[in-house]
């Protein structure tokens, strides 16, 4: 069976619809078969182009790429803002009082909307994590780090891939399968750090999950 780094490799090479329509059993074989105990997704947004353009320089992305370790597969994807124009709810008087009722224009993650039902605003770059285990997704997540020049931006991701790979590279192979116990380790951690750490509600099969994300998704 390839290893790790080959299968990596494998999965880079792999080119739009290709790679899209192969993501579920992508994502299970290396759960099952690569003991790959977290999935992440980067987001940014077009407000970030300088970001964008890091993670597709290799030496960047092969960095990310050691920090986030052998339990751990790191994706891309890129969000946009929907904004919306918020107006009274309910019923008026058609006067000339309530039609020149002041409205506002309130921003939403497209990601947060699309896949998570969620009407959130997000910071980026942010990191969504997930468990995958037998076809099922678990302990959606949400880590929105500080924003700052692109180097400042990349380190932060860096440093929270390597806090996670370091909880990661302590559990022995008898435990890979207890991803409750994992993820609590993960959270531990991260908390230590002061990160803040957001609960989603999302799909809780993988091909919903990917079937929703696949208009997202960029794979670097």
């Amino acid at each position: 069976m390839e290893g790790i780094a080959e299968k990596r490799q494998r999965i880079r090479e792999l080119k739009g619809e290709e790679f899209i329509s192969s993501l579920v059993s992508l994502c299970s074989d290396l759960q099952s078969h690569h003991d790959v105990l977290l999935f992440g997704f980067i987001v940014y947004d077009e407000t970030t182009p300088e970001f964008r353009k890091t993670l597709r320089d290799s030496d960047y992305w092969e960095a990310l790429d050691r920090s986030s370790g052998d339990r751990m597969m790191v994706f891309a994807m890129s969000d946009k803002t929907d904004s919306r124009t918020e107006g009274f709810q309910g019923m008026e008087m058609l006067t000339s009082f309530s039609a020149s009722r002041p409205t506002k224009t309130k921003s939403y993650s497209h990601l947060m909307g699309e896949i998570f039902d969620d009407e959130s605003r997000l910071v980026y770059p942010s990191v969504v994590f997930f468990q995958v285990f037998e076809g099922n997704i678990y302990n959606y997540r949400l880590v929105p780090l500080r924003r700052g020049k692109v180097e400042d931006s990349f380190l932060a991701v860096q440093e929270l891939f390597s806090s996670i790979n370091d909880v990661l590279e302590r559990i022995t192979p008898e435990n890979f399968r207890n991803y409750r116990e994992i993820y609590k380790l993960v959270k531990t951690e991260l908390l230590r750090q002061e990160y803040t750490v957001y609960i989603l509600n999302g799909p809780g099969k993988l091909a919903d999950f990917i079937d929703r994300v696949k208009n997202l998704l960029f794979f670097l």
